[in-house]
Parts: structure tokens; sequence; C-alpha cells
């Protein structure tokens, strides 16, 4: 059987969001992302530094050509017939001596050293570099976005869980109630001074109440659960909320700028996305224009150029112009294509700002109507705890029935879950006010 060892970690709203930044999968994603794009600034600078390669070649020749030649060593003369006086000289063809010389040696090395350096390439190396940069800074900006939102929506799901928290106590105290009730209840009816009624109703009572918070401490449970993954914890790592509803930390000190709109951080992303693709445009369009080059090699051989058993080499200076002159107008297509994307984000951004004030005011309609809610509710749940500790005195003394109790319990309880979910929907407002403030909320 095998034992796991559970560490438990206590956390607060703060705390869940700190782990959600340092977890998520989607903030270490963008995170390699921006690693990603390093990757490329670097490739990109490269671009501008001389190429300097180095090719080597060993060839082996199973059957090497050769060059077959000789040389007499004795030679015959006699006299010519038109000529007495004269000999004629010729080689004695039994006299010849052959050599070979090989042509194609069994080994052979060739080393190749070139260095290369573009001359004018239409910036295209500059604009490179400027995009890899831009990237590297679009990417940080996205980080940044999405952290804000990632934050949002940790805090958001945390009030969720505080609220179930209150809610799963509340039931959990109706229930300790209502079993002193029953127990109550039940002593009477075996001394004769209650009703089998009043016994049942005060037993189908206490099982309803046992029903809801049976059903609230799941709830309860699930949302934990589906917080730990929100926060990608390990799975023996398991969450003790230290803190509630009533003193969670959340700044309620909201300045309502509509100047802030204009540098939320989602239309900046956007102008940035923007000019990213402006400058990968202006790489691509150069790369059908002419390209000038210069090119220094070096090419050494063994066997030397002249068969000897020795290196030897050759210098060679190149000044390489090229130019795709016809391309089948992909360049132009290609740069169309992100004209188009460009015009895209023109539509995107100019739809954000236009909604982003209608989505401040309803933020804070939702603000001010959740703060209505909750002063009223608030001075309700009040009342209603103390009706409900005035009447249980009251039954315990015999004052009152317990159907009258029952009621002023059930009126405890939703008084008490509208206050927390007032309170609840109060700071989750507040969360989307800030939220729309600073980065907008995805349509």
């Amino acid at each position: 059987m095998m034992n796991i060892i559970i560490n438990l970690i206590e956390i607060d709203i703060n705390k869940a969001v700190e782990i959600a930044k340092k977890n998520n999968i989607q903030i270490v994603q963008s995170q390699k992302d921006i690693e990603e794009y390093k990757s490329d600034y670097i490739k990109a600078r490269s671009q501008i530094l001389p190429q300097f390669s180095i090719n080597g070649v060993y060839t082996y020749t199973a059957n090497p050509a050769v060059i077959k030649f000789g040389a007499p060593t004795r030679y015959i003369g006699y006299p010519d017939p038109n000529n007495p006086n004269q000999f004629i000289i010729y080689p004695d063809p039994n006299s010849i001596v052959y050599s070979e010389i090989p042509f194609r040696p069994y080994n052979s090395y060739n080393v190749q050293f070139t260095l290369r350096q573009s001359i004018f390439g239409w910036f295209r190396e500059i604009n490179a570099i400027r995009l890899a940069d831009e990237q590297i800074k679009l990417q940080n900006l996205n980080n940044e976005v999405l952290e804000y939102r990632l934050s949002s929506q940790v805090k958001s799901f945390y009030l969720d869980i505080l609220f179930y928290k209150e809610t799963f106590k509340i039931y959990e105290k109706t229930l300790n109630d209502l079993e002193e009730v029953y127990n109550s209840i039940k002593k009477r009816y075996e001394n004769g001074l209650a009703s089998n009624l009043d016994l049942l109703q005060a037993q189908v009572n206490y099982e309803n109440a046992k029903f809801n918070y049976e059903n609230a401490k799941k709830v309860y449970q699930d949302l934990l659960n589906n917080l730990k993954i929100l926060l990608n914890l390990p799975e023996n790592e398991e969450i003790s909320i230290i803190d509630s509803i009533d003193d969670v930390k959340i700044d309620t000190n909201i300045i309502v700028d509509e100047n802030k709109m204009k540098i939320r951080k989602d239309l900046i992303l956007l102008e940035n996305q923007m000019k990213s693709l402006e400058k990968l445009a202006q790489i691509q369009s150069t790369l059908n224009k002419p390209n000038i080059f210069a090119q220094i090699q070096y090419l050494a051989s063994r066997p030397a150029p002249n068969l000897k058993d020795e290196w030897g080499g050759t210098w060679t200076f190149s000044i390489i112009f090229n130019w795709n002159v016809f391309d089948g107008f992909s360049t132009n297509a290609d740069v169309d294509k992100i004209n188009t994307q460009i015009d895209k984000l023109k539509l995107l951004y100019d739809f954000q700002v236009q909604n982003s004030k209608i989505q401040l005011q309803n933020a804070i309609n939702n603000l001010n109507m959740a703060k209505r809610n909750l002063e009223l509710t608030k001075e309700n749940s009040k009342l209603s705890e103390k009706l409900l500790e005035s009447a249980k005195a009251q039954f315990e003394n015999g004052l009152i029935s317990n159907l009258q109790f029952y009621d002023i319990q059930r009126s405890y309880i939703v008084s008490q879950i509208s206050y927390k979910q007032a309170l609840r929907d109060y700071y989750k407002a507040i969360v989307d006010l800030d939220l729309i403030l600073n980065v907008g909320k995805v349509q």
C-alpha cells in the first residue's frame, strides 16, 4: 500500500494570487515564449556579423586513374637515303621503359574556408533585430496582461469559495441548533409533553438540515479542488483557507479615471502588435529586391593542385549580386496578407476603445448596486441573528412553539446567506472594475 505524504498549504486571497502567478500553466508558457523570442533576438543580431564556415571532405578512391608514359633507353640510326652523310636517329622500341603517375590519388583531402558578409540588403537585418526586440517587449506586455487577468480570475473564484465556506458554516450552525431542538422535543415527547407530530416535524427539519449541510460541504470541497487545479498545485499538496469573506483583503479604494482607459494594457498590447506586423511587412517587402554580398574563400587540398603529395590552396574573392527578379508575386502577396492582419487589429483596437466606456459604466453600475445590496442585507443579518438567539432561548423555556422557532430559523438562514452573497458580489464588482480599468475584459 502506497503512503502519500500530504503537505497542507495555508493560503489567503493574496497568497492564492501569488501562487497562481508562479504556477499557472498559461503564465509558465508565456514565460517560455519570452525565452524563445530572446533566442530569436540573438539569431537576428548574428545576421549582421560576418558568416564564417568551414567545409572539409575526405575522399578514398578504390581504382584511381593513372597517367602512363614511356622513355627509350637506346636509339638506332641508319644513313639518310637523301643525304648519305646524315643519319636518321629513332628510339629502339624494344628499349622503352614505361612509368605510371597517379592522376587521381587513393586518398585526397579538401578543406574550404568561407567568409561571407552582407554589404547591402535593404536594412533587412536591422529590421529583423528591431522585430525580435519588439517581440520580446510584446510578450512581456502580454505576460503582464495574462497575470492581471489571472489575478482577477483567481480573486473572483476565491471569493466564491469564501462565500460557500460561509454558507457551509451557516448550515453547520443550523444543523447543530436543529439537533438540539430535535433532542429536546424527543425528551419532551418521552415525558408526554410533546406530540408525535412535533417529534416528526423536528426530525424532518433535522434531516433536511443535515442534507443541506452535506451538500454545502461537498460544494465547498469541490471548489477547493478546482482552485488547486487553477493554482496548478502538485497532487500531494492540499489547501487550507485561513481568511473569511468578512475579513478578506480586497483593496476597495479604486479611483475611477476615464483617462486611465487610454493606457490600458490590452490596448497598448494591440498597438505593439500592429507595430510588430509593420516591421515584419518591411522585412517581407525586401525579399524580391537586389542584394549584394562579399565573399572570400580559401580552398586547400592534398595532394596539391599539381598532384604533389603536400597541401596547396587557392584564394577566391567574390562580389555577389543576387536579385530574385520574378517571384510569382509571392512577396507582394505576403505583404498584403500582413497588411490585412494589421487592418484586423485596427478594427479590434477601435472596437475595444469604443466598448471600454460601456464596460466601465456597467462595472460602476454593478458596483453601486452591489454596495446598496450590501448595506440592506448587512443590517438585516444582524437583526436576524439577534432574533434567532432570542427565539432559541424562548423555545427552550417553552414560550414559543417549534413552528415559530423553525420560521425564525429559516429567516435567519436566508438573511445570513443573502448578506454573505451581497458581500461576495460587492468584492467581485470591485475586482471586475479594477480589471476593466487596467486591462479590460475579454468579450
